[in-house]
């Protein structure tokens, strides 16, 4: 209830800096719960996003400049703290200049290093993601991708699960949307991702009768697939080095597919080619 008062009030008063900071030190060091509102039931489950427009479009909800009552019902407190971190840190760019937005990223980078980041659960890589997605909606987007990427380079294969590592790929393409939606060029991240896929699908082809692997390795490569897909068809001029999504790794992964595995690669190429033509 406090939490949502806090809400309504951002969109009221003007910029108050310690809110986010007071808030931040509660949220930043419970990032792997789910933030449940108990009276919400259903709704306020926080959910593992499907897919990396699921994720984008969340964060795009928690930036909403229009003030909807929707948000008290829908979303998981987690989500009214982006909320409220969104409109605070806009307001006082607004008034204050690049400061208080430099102090505020300080302090949130400042709770992330090696330690914390393989701290983090499924659950908490996502509440990462969606901590950071905001913040690069916001601004100096190339700077919170570049700090995202430093920050998960902490993460091993070792360290991680199959669906921690298909959550990483989802949020990645969220970034990559995210610069779509900026007119941005995506070279750095597309190229750091099509090289990771290009190694999986390689891994996908010599698996032959290792069920369990491959179920394993398609779990990452269908986030790919789908990822790649959302991104040629959210991109309108595809000049923003889409094409760098696009690598051998396909054709290694096509001889490895069955059935509905090889459906939604041919389904994906399909729709490329019918978007590039």
């Amino acid at each position: 209830m406090h939490l949502q008062c806090c809400l309504t009030l951002s969109h009221v008063w003007d910029a108050n800096l310690p809110t986010v900071t007071i808030l931040w030190e509660y949220y930043s060091k419970n990032l792997n719960s789910p933030f449940t509102i108990p009276w919400c039931g259903l709704k306020g489950l926080a959910n593992i996003n499907k897919t990396s427009r699921s994720m984008y479009e969340l964060v795009k909800s928690c930036c909403n400049d229009i003030h909807s009552p929707d948000v008290y019902l829908s979303s998981n407190s987690y989500q009214i703290f982006l909320s409220i971190l969104e409109q605070i840190m806009n307001k006082a760019v607004k008034t204050n200049g690049v400061h208080p937005w430099k102090q505020i990223k300080g302090r949130i980078y400042s709770k992330f290093h090696q330690k914390r980041m393989r701290e983090l659960t499924e659950l908490g890589l996502q509440n990462f993601f969606h901590l950071f997605l905001v913040l690069a909606a916001m601004a100096e987007t190339e700077d919170v991708a570049s700090r995202v990427m430093e920050l998960l380079n902490f993460l091993s294969p070792a360290s991680t699960s199959p669906s921690q590592r298909a959550l990483i790929w989802k949020g990645y393409f969220a970034f990559i949307l995210t610069y779509v939606e900026k007119n941005m060029d995506i070279t750095v991240l597309a190229e750091h991702l099509s090289s990771a896929f290009r190694e999986k699908a390689k891994e996908f082809l010599v698996a032959k009768n290792d069920n369990v692997q491959k179920q394993n390795l398609w779990m990452l490569l269908s986030t790919y697939v789908d990822g790649v897909q959302e991104v040629f068809e959210t991109s309108h001029l595809l000049h923003l080095s889409e094409e760098k999504l696009l690598n051998d790794g396909f054709s290694m992964l096509l001889p490895g597919c069955r059935g509905a595995e090889l459906a939604a690669v041919l389904n994906c190429l399909q729709d490329i080619l019918s978007l590039l033509r």
